[in-house]
């Protein structure tokens, strides 16, 4: 089991209107992950195949569940191995590691859930699931 804190993702809701805006947005918030994430507990050259993420983000305002999903997905693509295009925050040693494979159903089990309180973080576990083999 892996388990690490991170700033929590900011709400769909807060996320900037320009186009280019939202990419350094996600790109500046990708990189501070992943750094926060390799500081905390180093990252797979072989990630698990299939995981189950917990993300329990305590927050000082609740967000509503549509917004509560979807402001997850930053920082999940931060921290798969399946990268696409130019992966700026993935630096040095670090580059072809990762903490699970990818974020689709066929690779992950995902729970999110959210708590008022302060300071505002977002706790991350990681686990993996042993694949049933038939035979």
């Amino acid at each position: 089991m892996i388990t690490f804190e991170v700033d929590p993702p900011p709400s769909p809701n807060r996320w900037p209107s320009s186009p280019m805006a939202i990419h350094h947005a996600k790109a500046k918030y990708r990189a501070h992950v992943w750094m926060s994430a390799i500081e905390q507990l180093r990252p797979m050259l072989d990630p698990p195949q299939l995981v189950k993420v917990t993300i329990t983000m305590t927050l000082r305002l609740l967000r509503d569940e549509d917004n509560l999903k979807a402001s997850v997905k930053w920082l999940l693509d931060a921290l798969h191995a399946r990268q696409q295009g130019k992966v700026k925050w993935k630096k040095g040693l670090y580059t072809n590691k990762a903490y699970f494979v990818d974020d689709s159903p066929k690779h992950m089990q995902l729970e999110v859930n959210q708590v008022m309180g302060r300071p505002q973080h977002c706790l991350v576990v990681i686990e993996t699931i042993e694949e049933k083999t038939d035979g």
